[in-house]
């Protein structure tokens, strides 16, 4: 998962979250992701899984084990509603090649206060089992690479 990537991501989402009225820095960035990760892990904890966090070293961020029965879960929040969300090319590589295995777990109209600290609500959107391809990818970034550099 390359640094560029996020950095795509983060400046998209940004940009996004703006035309549709809300104010996105990286502190609430991080905090909209962790708040959607513990919904997440109630989620499927409550499905009887057993849940760990992947999130640090892997291209997708819960792996949720169920006897044989295995999961690889993206997790997204979002402010907005949740039409669209943003995966970076890693996430979409690892969902393809695992398809008959990956969750997407979507909390998306997440209410922040107005000094940004507190945040509640939300509305949960699963899609079990997931294929990226199912829905529209739309490449919206592209890295250029010189030739000859």
């Amino acid at each position: 998962e390359g640094s560029a990537d996020d950095a795509a991501i983060e400046a998209l989402e940004k940009t996004h979250a703006k035309s549709q009225g809300f104010q996105l820095d990286s502190k609430l960035r991080k905090a909209l992701e962790d708040y959607a990760m513990e919904a997440a892990k109630r989620h499927f904890t409550s499905l009887g899984y057993i849940v760990e966090d992947h999130s640090k070293n892997h291209p997708y961020d819960l792996r949720c084990t169920k006897k044989k029965e295995w999961l690889c879960v993206e997790v997204k929040g979002t402010q907005t509603n949740g039409e669209g969300v943003f995966l970076t090319s890693g996430e979409v590589e690892f969902a393809r090649q695992h398809k008959g295995h990956m969750a997407l777990f979507l909390l998306h109209s997440i209410k922040v206060s107005e000094n940004k600290k507190v945040l509640t609500n939300g509305q949960t959107h699963v899609i079990l089992p997931w294929d990226g391809d199912q829905g529209s990818l739309k490449p919206v970034s592209y890295q250029y690479e010189a030739p000859g550099r």
